[in-house]
């Protein structure tokens, strides 16, 4: 993210871009992960200290609060990737392709839904709407209602 390029691989932590408890299976994906300089990046300040790249990408885990250039979003625009296909390819860590690419389709049409939920309660898109559109279309798979869960921006 900053640049560095380091001699040694130790000098990088890898980091899940959604956290774990989130994505299903634990997100062990390539789709959800980014590496990352530790202490040895502290060329950039925020918020009166110095942190790594690892540590930027953290604060919103820890604060809720994202730094510009380290939400998920950013991360995920880095790498090529988004929430949604990192969700869909933890899917297909444990559970069979064609069952997985189905349990996509549902999201998908669960998404589509979940906006017009938003537009006649005139809010935005969160893990609430999210569980609201399940029960409207009594979608009860668990890992389908987690998705809406580890979203941090809307995935249109």
């Amino acid at each position: 993210m900053c640049g560095h390029k380091p001699e040694i691989a130790d000098q990088l932590d890898a980091h899940h871009i959604t956290d774990r408890t989130y994505m299903p299976f634990g997100g062990y994906c390539a789709a959800n992960g980014i590496s990352l300089c530790t202490d040895r990046c502290t060329k950039h300040s925020w918020l009166g200290s110095s942190l790594d790249c690892h540590q930027k990408a953290e604060h919103l885990h820890a604060t809720g609060i994202g730094i510009p250039g380290y939400a998920p979003a950013d991360l995920y625009a880095r790498i090529k990737s988004s929430y949604k296909w990192a969700y869909s390819q933890s899917l297909k860590l444990e559970i069979e392709a064609n069952k997985a690419d189905a349990m996509n389709r549902i999201i998908d049409v669960i998404s589509k839904e979940e906006l017009e939920v938003c537009l006649r309660l005139c809010e935005n898109t969160s893990p609430e709407t999210w569980e609201l559109t399940c029960d409207e279309l009594s979608e009860w798979e668990l890992l389908i209602r987690a998705y809406g869960k580890g979203r941090y921006v809307p995935d249109n």
